[in-house]
């Protein structure tokens, strides 16, 4: 695994378009310059940026037929390998098929900040500088499935509860097991729009501050108890690597976790608890999901992503309402955030092996 100091020259040009976006928000120019670029480096990157790419083309280029298809054994949904099927069966390259798959994560992203009225040089911000887009290197499978659901989001609001929870079920069966969790939205928009008028802010506030505590207790003394307890159920060889990394990595769990616990007490702290409430329920609820499964490395990520991507709606809406002291403060946190968040994963480490990055049709050396 590549670790030296640094960020590719790639990721700072895209870094400075966004950041120029964000400076004149209304730029049409800007706009669709911030789209192509993102889209661009994302879908013309080697094979070797990201960590889980390797396998994904590896994937592609095993499931030709329906016996592959019907003879896998893994625990990946077999939807995934018929799109893998079909798209060789159509004669489809996997920069396509792949790239598609971003296109779609980014479509849907920005049609639902279209649709919360969102300032969309944040969102674009926010997606780059907080991870969102380099976990779409990786988790390709996952982030397409949370892409089909966010299209699907917009009748959670309508409360067509029937709907959203079809494309999730179905999405979840066919993609990503773990999109069930978009699921809990249901019961938690209608508790905020039928049972409570605003935001419970002690109740926020124990729940991340006593999560970041559970996290340091079970970093520090139940690792061994985690790894007992998953021996006894039989899933031992299966999860007990993502215990020992997150005992690997723990100088980047606790740099993490602090981060967002920061965040999420400045959101409480700073949120009308009137407005905006769904939001910022399923956020700071990510935040409390993080800390607890922080212990578990990869796991912390799968979990909390399905309801942290609300964080790209509810930072510009907040921006939007906030006056005068209270949004430059909260303007001024966010940035902070970003940029240390940016800084430790990507310029000091490596996270998701991104760099170093080269383009497809360069040999990577």
């Amino acid at each position: 695994m590549v670790n030296e100091v640094g960020l590719p020259g790639i990721y700072v040009i895209l870094l400075v378009i966004l950041f120029l976006y964000r400076s004149f928000p209304k730029s049409n120019a800007l706009y669709y310059t911030s789209v192509f670029a993102l889209v661009c480096v994302a879908v013309l990157r080697g094979v070797e940026v990201g960590t889980d790419y390797p396998s994904y083309i590896s994937d592609f280029e095993n499931y030709y037929s329906v016996e592959r298809v019907l003879a896998a054994t893994s625990r990946t949904e077999k939807g995934f390998y018929w799109l893998l099927y079909y798209s060789n069966s159509l004669g489809i390259h996997y920069i396509i098929l792949y790239g598609g798959m971003f296109v779609t994560t980014l479509w849907a992203i920005l049609r639902l900040a279209n649709y919360n009225r969102c300032d969309k040089s944040w969102v674009l911000l926010l997606f780059y500088m907080m991870g969102f887009y380099f976990m779409s290197f990786n988790i390709i499978r996952q982030m397409f499935a949370i892409s089909l659901i966010l299209l699907a989001v917009p009748w959670l609001f309508e409360r067509k509860y029937v709907l959203f929870a079809g494309v999730t079920f179905l999405t979840s069966l066919l993609f990503h097991s773990s999109e069930m969790l978009f699921l809990l939205l249901i019961p938690l928009h209608w508790y905020v729009n039928k049972v409570n008028g605003q935001l419970n802010k002690t109740i926020l506030y124990a729940g991340v501050i006593g999560s970041f505590v559970m996290y340091y207790v079970a970093q520090r003394f139940l690792f061994v108890y985690v790894l007992q307890l998953l021996s006894l159920l039989g899933m031992g060889d299966t999860y007990a690597i993502y215990i020992e990394l997150a005992a690997d990595r723990e100088s980047i769990g606790n740099t993490t976790s602090m981060l967002y616990t920061i965040l999420a007490l400045v959101v409480v702290f700073l949120k009308n608890p009137k407005t905006y409430i769904f939001e910022t329920y399923a956020v700071v609820i990510s935040i409390v999901i993080f800390n607890l499964t922080n212990v578990m490395a990869v796991f912390a990520y799968r979990l909390f992503i399905d309801f942290n991507i609300f964080i790209l709606f509810l930072i510009p809406l907040m921006l939007g309402e906030l006056r005068n002291k209270e949004k430059r403060y909260f303007m001024a946190v966010i940035i902070c955030f970003c940029s240390v968040m940016f800084t430790y994963k990507y310029y000091l480490n490596n996270n998701g092996q991104v760099k170093p990055y080269y383009f497809i049709f360069e040999d990577g050396k």
